[in-house]
């Protein structure tokens, strides 16, 4: 197909269609692609196909199309009966087909026509299911389709979707996308837009993401026929509740098109602000603008949320409120108030009543609780407590088997061992979170993976490779719209461009993060960009301004609560200060008081300390 369209891109779903067509035949998906090339329905932009209008049909060519006519002509009755079977589909069932062919086509006539399809080699009868047939070739299908008059096929389809109703009513297994599709080609468009919901509801539950956007995009052009009003207002809500988390699995949580989407959704919901029909859009908006480094935005969303979820009792909400306001005030750098948020909702969670929220807003509100809570508390110094709820999230996410929220727990699981400094153990979940979110296509996970590998490479010596890796993730990670946690991984990219003498690179990137908490309000990460950018100063040998800055990095942790990044700061200042001779006097260093601090925050109640690297660092210099 590539090919055949010189290398330029075909619009989504058309190379699809035109491999589904051809059937695995390689003359028919060139001649298919031509056909569709020619048809006049594309236009071509730079290097890159466009559709005019919604149709994505694939064009027979001609001669092709004569002859599988004809073929269909010389069978007298049976062509019909093969018009109403190409409506049913490229496999039909015989039952189905009695049920929705005309009086005239019933019983012994309908099985003869079969058999006469069957010896002129256009379908054949499956022999592992008895009266079950198929076209032979996609193509038959579609030429006895496209020999029907339009008014012809809109009343088949109807009979189609009558019958497949009656059976979804009757409580027997009915496919929502092959209802729907029968309703939107017989052109009930209310009843298209259900069932095109109802599809995507089953896909999202599935975290078949791609057919989630799929049937919700046919559902929304379905909409357009409807009239203008509030029960398509509330329709089209639903259904962009459903397109929401699954753009957000393939896109990312900050791409343009989930934020296009959320706001539409949000638009649509002020008209039911108050009810719990709202709730999706504020949470979309939260996660579109967190993601995106709007941190106060976000946080006003989130707080929204909250108030919905007290007004209404609905734990649901609540539980979703909670952790995702902690989550805002944790990049803040509000610390303290993230950490009662998120303990909150996580005595609030119950998997049984709560993990049906990962299939309304894509992850589990449980894993992801437990993921910014040990962002919190490790920040905060309580290492140990931190350590624990992050396993507790990881046993979780491994009983519940949802894809994003295992991508969830995959990267957070990394994270410990990059604040461990243990490159090689977070190079190996790094490596089995690459491949998993490949395999998923999760985006914005992905690109934390890549960054955390690259990491690890140059822990491990492999300089060059490793920091190009970093660098490359980043640019991925920038490339899903993502402003939020930028300051992190700038700090973990200087820290290491430290480490391997590339002091001008370093600067760079120690910029890069405080211009991005400049633009974000980003905070809790500015420690570490200040205490990275102190040890160039003292570098360089410019000891004064190596010690003010380390001192600021120092107060601003401890401004913020956030102990352990106090306390890395002070072991620089502290290894500065005896470098320069300058320890003793009126020079005194802040790290016996913040390792007595952080000593609390690793014990246990027995006494029994959780193995800090940053602890054990701080120790071994004091």
């Amino acid at each position: 197909v590539d090919a055949v369209a010189q290398h330029k891109s075909l619009p989504a779903g058309v190379t699809d269609r035109i491999i589904a067509t051809a059937d695995g035949v390689p003359l028919f998906v060139e001649e298919l692609t031509q056909a569709v090339l020619e048809s006049g329905q594309l236009t071509l932009t730079g290097d890159r196909y466009t559709l005019g209008g919604d149709s994505l049909d694939v064009f027979i060519p001609q001669s092709l199309r004569d002859s599988l006519t004809a073929r269909l002509d010389r069978l007298g009755s049976a062509r019909v009966t093969a018009h109403f079977a190409a409506v049913i589909g490229r496999r039909f069932s015989l039952p189905l087909l009695e049920s929705v062919a005309t009086p005239d086509l019933a019983g012994a006539a309908l099985r003869a026509d079969l058999l006469r399809l069957q010896a002129a080699g256009l379908i054949y009868a499956l022999p592992e299911a008895e009266g079950i047939f198929e076209f032979k070739h996609a193509l038959v299908q579609l030429a006895a389709y496209d020999n029907l008059l339009k008014q012809s096929r809109h009343d088949i389809h109807a009979r189609v979707a009558n019958v497949l109703t009656a059976r979804a009513k009757d409580g027997s297994e009915v496919r929502p996308e092959l209802l729907a599709h029968h309703h939107t080609e017989a052109r009930n468009w209310a009843a298209a837009v259900e069932w095109w919901g109802k599809a995507g509801l089953l896909s999202l539950r599935a975290s078949a993401n791609r057919e989630t956007i799929a049937h919700v995009r046919a559902g929304l052009a379905a909409l357009e026929h409807l009239p203008k009003g509030l029960p398509r207002d509330a329709a089209e809500l639903s259904l962009l509740s459903c397109l929401g988390p699954a753009l957000i699995a393939i896109s990312g949580f900050a791409s343009e098109e989930v934020g296009r989407v959320y706001a539409r959704a949000r638009e649509l919901g002020e008209a039911l602000e108050g009810r719990a029909e709202f709730f999706p859009s504020l949470w979309g908006s939260w996660v579109f603008h967190l993601v995106r480094g709007n941190l106060t935005v976000a946080r006003s969303f989130a707080e929204r949320m909250l108030a919905l979820g007290e007004a209404t009792g609905d734990e649901t909400m609540l539980v979703e409120a909670h952790w995702t306001l902690g989550d805002a005030l944790y990049w803040l750098g509000d610390l303290g108030l993230a950490d009662a948020h998120l303990a909150k909702a996580w005595a609030m969670y119950a998997p049984e009543r709560h993990h049906v929220n990962a299939f309304r807003f894509g992850q589990d509100p449980g894993v992801a609780t437990s993921c910014y809570w040990f962002f919190t508390l490790w920040a905060a110094g309580r290492q140990r407590e931190a350590a624990l709820v992050l396993e507790r999230g990881r046993r979780l996410a491994e009983t519940l088997a949802h894809p994003f929220t295992t991508a969830w727990a995959l990267v957070f699981e990394f994270m410990i061992s990059v604040f461990q400094r243990d490159g090689a153990r977070a190079g190996d979940l790094a490596q089995q979170a690459i491949e998993f979110c490949t395999q998923q296509s999760h985006p914005f996970w992905l690109a934390n993976s890549v960054i955390v590998r690259g990491w690890s490479r140059v822990q491990a010596g492999d300089v060059d490779a490793g920091i190009e890796q970093m660098n490359q993730g980043l640019a991925l990670f920038e490339a899903t719209g993502s402003g939020v946690a930028q300051p992190l991984w700038f700090g973990l990219l200087a820290e290491t461009l430290i480490e391997q003498g590339r002091d001008a690179d370093a600067h760079v990137a120690i910029e890069r993060g405080l211009a991005k908490i400049r633009e974000t309000g980003e905070r809790v990460w500015e420690p570490e960009l200040r205490r990275c950018k102190g040890l160039l100063a003292a570098r360089a040998g410019q000891l004064d301004e190596a010690v003010a800055t380390l001192r600021r990095a120092v107060t601003t942790a401890q401004d913020l609560g956030a102990l352990t990044q106090a306390l890395r700061a002070a072991t620089s200042l502290h290894e500065v200060l005896v470098e320069g001779g300058i320890l003793g006097g009126i020079i005194t260093s802040p790290l016996p008081e913040l390792i007595e601090a952080m000593q609390a925050g690793c014990r246990d109640e027995n006494g029994q300390e959780f193995a800090s690297t940053d602890l054990a660092r701080a120790r071994a210099i004091a």
